[in-house]
This record gives C-alpha cells, structure tokens and sequence, in this order.
C-alpha cells in the first residue's frame, strides 16, 4: 500500500543554522532507546509501564522534580536535539527502512526556506515539499505564486516558531493572496516549546482556540491541523465538526485518538504524518493500523488518499 507522510522536516526549522551532525550518525543507533519511550509506546501512557527502565525512571524522576517551567526548558532541549536529525541523508533512509513511498517537506520560514526544498525535491522524486512564508515578511504577497508555479503542495505555517497569531493581520493579508491556489495550509497546532527563552504567551500562539477565526474567515481554503491539537484533541475534533474545510493529520495521536477522530469526523480527512525527525515514522503507522485493524479502505484513505485529494496525484 502506498503511504505518503504528509510531515517531515530537513534543516534546523528552530533556529536556522547549518546542521553538523555527529559523525558517523546513524540516529536509530545513537539516540538512547528511552528518548522515544512515548513513541514507541504508540502515544499511550498506559504502554509505557512495559517499557520503563532504570535509565528511564531516573530522567523521569529528574523532570518531575523541575516543575513546569523546567520541563518546558526540558522539552526545548529535546526538541532541539531531535533536530539535528533532520538531514537530507537520515529521512531517505528512514523512508526506506518504514516502507514510505513519499515525504512531504515543511520548510519553515524564515528558519528553513523554501527554495532549498525545491531544490531538494529536483533531486529526490520520491520527496515532495510544501512552501512557508514569513507572515511579517514585507513581500509575503509574492512569494506565493513564485512558490506554487515551481511546484510547491501547499503552505506550512508556524505560530510558535514564526511567532504570529494564527489570525493576525498578517496571515489574513497572505490568506487573501495564497487562497487563490486552492491548496492546502498546514498549521503547526497545539502547545509545544523550542527555545529555552520561550515565553508562555508564545507557547499558546499555537493553543486550538486561536485558529476558529482564520478557519471560518477561509471556508475555501483546506486547513489541516497539525497534530490534531496535541492534547487539545476534543476542542481541534469539535473545529471539524464545525467546518467542513478542516483536516488532521494523525501526527503523535494514540489508537484511542485515531478511533475517536475516525467516529467523529469520518475517514476522509484525516491523514498519516509522522513529524520526521522529531518523532519516528514507524510508530505512527503501527497506530493507524491497529486503529483501522483490517479496513483496508480506511487505510488506504489515511495513508494516501487523502493526501492525494489535498496536495494531487502522486507516482
């Protein structure tokens, strides 16, 4: 069956600066097992008891003892070291070694520009690129059309990273010029921390209440909700409900949080991404099967179908 992650990233989308990765860097090798307890516990805490270790209950023990704000310091380390597995050589092998026909790239401007994507997917036939624009950037009216004509699936938007409210003046003003191409935003949606400086207020630019706005303003636009709001699964499920332009991708969502969007929302806009390197890719296939069990339909949908509806036939 073909699969198509709708989420992967190469580059330093945090800061952007050059890459230099240890040498030799195999990541499935070098990073210690613990560090993807959560992942390969399929996103359940329930599962994670069959996979705790001495090593593990130590860094547990450790975070629970900085409180909140040292473990949102904590989680921006993570995030940051996670990154500096996003080179071009390590998600074609990972590709390969999960079976995924086609990676979808979400450059994030200003950190990672778009042109580098293309250039990448000129290069790779098998890797497909969204484009971003820098919602403050004094010429964000033209670079869509640049980006689209060169071949470019859709648009990645950050608001923590970028810093923006998702209906900001700004994004509207770039929404006005970007709807015209009829396709897909994808917004990085949920609570996350990527620098140690993070302040609160920046964190919950991305919290699923900011986005109502932006989405009902653009009913001809297909917004798909990244993460399907993280921990705020309920309120990001009740957006589709309401709006029938919403979309999800399935990224670090359990097989409880799959059946839950699939009985509320239906088979048709819900889509695999794995947020590669910052979580695997296997793990979330495994979900969406177990999920699914043997509809093959259903998965058929989720693992390309959808994705193919959205961003156009790919072979």
């Amino acid at each position: 069956m073909k699969i198509i992650d709708i989420q992967t990233h190469i580059g330093d989308v945090i800061f952007g600066r050059p890459i230099l990765p240890f040498e030799p860097y195999e990541p499935y090798d070098e990073t210690p097992s613990w560090a993807y307890t959560y992942e390969l516990s399929e996103f359940d805490l329930a599962n994670m008891q069959e996979r705790i270790t001495p090593e593990l209950l130590k860094y547990i023990d450790g975070r629970l003892g900085l409180g909140d704000h040292g473990m949102r310091i904590l989680e921006s380390v993570y995030n940051q070291e996670k990154n500096n597995a996003a080179t071009l050589d390590n998600l074609p092998m990972a590709m390969k070694k999960n079976n995924i026909d086609y990676s979808v790239l979400l450059p994030i401007e200003p950190y990672t520009q778009t042109e580098r994507s293309i250039q990448v997917c000129k290069k790779k036939k098998n890797i497909l690129t969204f484009a971003s624009v820098y919602p403050k950037n004094p010429k964000k009216k033209e670079k869509p059309k640049k980006y689209m004509k060169t071949g470019c699936r859709g648009l990645k938007l950050h608001p923590i990273i970028q810093g923006v409210y998702p209906s900001d003046k700004s994004v509207i003003e770039l929404m006005e010029e970007y709807r015209k191409y009829r396709r897909p935003v994808l917004f990085h949606t949920g609570e996350s921390a990527y620098y140690v400086w993070q302040s609160e207020t920046r964190r919950r630019l991305a919290r699923v209440e900011n986005f109502e706005e932006i989405i009902s303003k653009f009913p001809d636009i297909t917004f798909i909700m990244g993460y399907m709001g993280q921990t705020q699964r309920d309120e990001a499920l009740a957006l589709g409900e309401k709006y029938s332009n919403v979309y999800y991708d399935c990224t670090i969502q359990s097989v409880e949080g799959i059946q839950e969007a699939l009985s509320r929302i239906g088979t048709d806009r819900l889509l695999y991404g794995s947020d590669f390197p910052f979580a695997l890719q296997e793990p979330q296939i495994n979900i969406i099967n177990k999920a699914i069990a043997e509809d093959t339909v259903t998965k058929e949908r989720l693992f390309y179908k959808n994705a193919e509806h959205l961003i156009g036939r790919v072979e």
